[in-house]
């Protein structure tokens, strides 16, 4: 038997490794991969991802200057947390806003539009947020001003420059900005902005509340009392009706009610002794107003405040104005409405121009008597007349809108005014009540705060 030379240089004949080389086997070595940090939750402000040697120089050292300071908490900020597409895109708005920048890495990758084959149109805002952060030293003449920076955002120039229509950017946006300034509290990063700061955060907590009100109050506009005096009176609506060249089916289902229903709502709100067809209308005004007095709802008078019908999205209702006033077929259908009526023997088919009267009364509710005081648009609010020297406005509200109505708000809109001193609204717009406007070197993002 041949013994088999264990320092030999050439494999053993037969082996799994004859042709090769020559060189002994080595044992390959696994690279390990190099796991991801988990990324922490956005409002978890309290977790710490810096590293917890007390040798550590600190970053926010009181020899940096605030603007250098601010730079490093951002990009930790950014690096450390988890953000969605839309809070990317909302903190990096806000940034601007308050003049921090992304360097040169927004424009690069995929946080540019490209035009290529796979460019879907959008823009990375993750990609945007792994750029360098820069914060400009404020020049000369400049105040930092965080509330105020804060306040504006939250306010003007959310509602009337971002273009964000949908609930979510009513909800995160104060989300994101009460995370941020939570971080930089936390860390003591500017602790000669600290009151700033706190003061800061308090609006952002009250825009939690506020904004998302906002969203809901604006989508119950224009509400079918203020459709149903502008149909009857003056406004956008007068004489609709009238206007069949696209039939009176499809008139009554754009507007959502026809001038029966109209009468019965008006008829709702006025005094017993009026009547509503002697009422007249004064010209049409724009006016800036402020939410004074809202009446609770008194459930004891045949509301539930629970079962009330939602004046917007509410398929129910959308398909019981169809069916009722468009005929059994709801949208479809261009026969009038055909309801049963039972003589106590047998059931028989009334066909009639008019909408059912259960119909009538299962989409009426308790309108509530909101009071709005008139602002001067040019004086500031802290320097307007005390509220009882101020014109008192009376609209009537749906119950669903009145109870998210808080006081203080701000209501811009076009004012129709009765004969009898109750008040419509048109094209309106709601404001929170922390409303403010921005000056105009704000606006144009020169300066650092945040």
């Amino acid at each position: 038997n041949s013994k088999i030379n264990l320092s030999y240089t050439q494999p053993p004949p037969g082996s799994a490794t004859e042709g090769t080389t020559g060189e002994p086997e080595k044992a390959k070595k696994k690279k390990r991969k190099k796991s991801k940090k988990a990324k922490i939750e956005l409002e978890d402000y309290l977790a710490c991802e810096d590293a917890t040697d007390p040798q550590a120089e600190n970053p926010y050292d009181i020899s940096k200057t605030p603007a250098e300071r601010v730079e490093i908490a951002v990009t930790r900020f950014r690096k450390n947390r988890k953000f969605s597409s839309i809070r990317s895109q909302i903190l990096s708005v806000y940034l601007d806003y308050g003049g921090i920048r992304t360097g040169p890495k927004m424009f690069q990758g995929g946080g540019v539009k490209t035009g290529g084959a796979d460019d879907d149109g959008e823009v990375d805002f993750d990609a945007m947020n792994a750029g360098i952060d820069r914060v400009d030293e404020p020049e000369d003449g400049q105040q930092v001003d965080f509330t105020n920076v804060v306040t504006t955002f939250l306010s003007q120039y959310f509602l009337q420059s971002t273009g964000w229509i949908d609930m979510v950017y009513y909800k995160d946006t104060p989300v994101v900005i009460a995370a941020l300034l939570n971080y930089l509290l936390v860390r003591d990063v500017l602790p000669e902005y600290k009151e700033d700061l706190q003061a800061a955060l308090v609006i952002a907590e009250k825009a939690k509340i506020e904004l998302p009100l906002c969203k809901v109050i604006s989508s119950g506009w224009p509400s079918r009392y203020d459709k149903s005096c502008s149909l009857l009176y003056g406004g956008e609506w007068y004489d609709y009706l009238e206007n069949l060249w696209k039939g009176e089916a499809a008139a009554i289902e754009t507007i959502g009610l026809d001038r029966a229903m109209a009468r019965r709502i008006v008829k709702s709100v006025v005094e017993p002794n009026i009547d509503i067809e002697t009422l007249k209308v004064g010209p049409r005004e724009f006016l800036e107003m402020e939410v004074v007095h809202i009446p609770a709802l008194d459930l004891d008078e045949d509301i539930d405040a629970e079962s009330v019908p939602e004046e917007e999205d509410d398929a129910t209702v959308v398909d019981m104005v169809d069916r009722m006033l468009l005929g059994e077929g709801g949208k479809s259908s261009e026969e009038p409405v055909t309801p049963m009526v039972s003589n106590g023997t047998e059931t028989t088919t009334v066909t009639t121009g008019e909408p059912a009267a259960d119909v009538v009364e299962a989409l009426m509710v308790k309108y509530v008597d909101v009071t709005l005081a008139e602002l001067d648009p040019a004086v500031p609010m802290e320097l307007q007349k005390p509220e009882s020297q101020r014109r008192k406005i009376h609209v009537f509200f749906d119950p669903n809108v009145s109870t998210k109505l808080l006081l203080g708000m701000r209501i811009a809109a076009y004012v129709y005014t009765l004969s009898n001193g109750m008040s419509y609204l048109e094209q309106a717009s709601i404001m929170p009540t922390f409303y403010l406007e921005a000056d105009e070197d704000i606006l144009s993002g020169d300066e650092w705060d945040d």
